[in-house]
């Protein structure tokens, strides 16, 4: 799925006041693109998240799906948003009821719509059996992946992590990544909005970046972490692989210092000292 957003901005209102939360975003997507968007807390990430899921309308500029202005006042078709704690938004009397509420929303039924269910609870990796319990009778994991298998079972093209990982074990977090790379591999268009720069750096072939509500940079991960003053400069943190072949670079090391993954670190560093020079 393609997404444009044109010149959009987002206010928030209140009887007494208004306050900006987005001025004059403006970029496209492309689909099966990965990307992350990150920024300081309060720069608008989340409304950003929102308004791409449809559950916002912009003040002002338009979005577009597939070229087409998204319908206003609706959940966007073909977009799904996975939020912090989905499991919070439980509401089903069954796990099937469940996951199949996103089918519905999109005209699915009959088989189709009991295949999509137990193609979800697959892809999230629970047993089939598992459709006629109750939600909230399960583990705190069981209902992360219940809730998420029903954002899946709409079929979206699209798909919006908002702050995913946060307050979940190292093992939930893998899954979380590993789940969206292989969405990805799908084809599908990918948002990751984190403030973990080791997953940015991992998981995405651009980064948006935001703050006080505007984009102060849209491009490669690699452009970005190799470039300490412009992290420093949109208050964010270097990835330990960057930082660490930002100070051999300082020190003397004849290295290119490109990588920004611990891993693309350790292979940069093995080259260097095997006398490779820039790896």
């Amino acid at each position: 799925m393609q997404i444009e957003i044109k010149a959009v901005g987002y206010t928030y209102q209140s009887p007494t006041l208004s306050s900006i939360a987005l001025e004059n975003i403006d970029f496209s997507v492309e689909k099966g693109d990965f990307v992350a968007i990150v920024g300081p807390s309060g720069s608008g990430k989340s409304t950003l998240a929102m308004l791409l899921a449809g559950l916002y309308t912009p003040t002002v500029g338009e979005v577009l799906l597939n070229g087409e202005p998204a319908k206003k006042n609706s959940v966007f078709s073909g977009v799904g948003i996975v939020f912090q704690y989905p499991e919070q938004q439980l509401f089903g009397e069954t796990v099937f009821e469940e996951i199949a509420f996103s089918a519905k929303n999109r005209g699915i039924s009959g088989q189709e719509l009991e295949e999509a269910v137990f193609d979800a609870l697959g892809v999230v990796g629970l047993p089939l059996d598992f459709a006629q319990r109750s939600p909230f009778g399960l583990s705190g994991g069981e209902k992360r992946r219940v809730a998420i298998a029903s954002i899946l079972s709409g079929s979206s093209e699209a798909l919006i992590f908002d702050e995913p990982t946060a307050g979940v074990d190292l093992c939930g977090q893998r899954w979380l990544r590993e789940l969206a790379n292989k969405e990805n591999s799908f084809g599908k268009t990918i948002f990751w909005v984190s403030h973990n720069m080791e997953e940015v750096a991992q998981l995405a072939n651009r980064v948006i970046v935001l703050n006080n509500g505007k984009i102060v940079f849209n491009g490669t991960p690699q452009k970005l972490f190799n470039d300490g003053e412009k992290v420093a400069a949109c208050g964010l943190a270097l990835t330990k692989g960057a930082e660490f072949l930002q100070k051999l670079k300082k020190r003397g090391a004849n290295i290119a210092a490109s990588a920004v993954t611990l891993e693309g670190a350790a292979i940069e560093t093995a080259a260097w000292l095997r006398g490779d020079g820039h790896a």
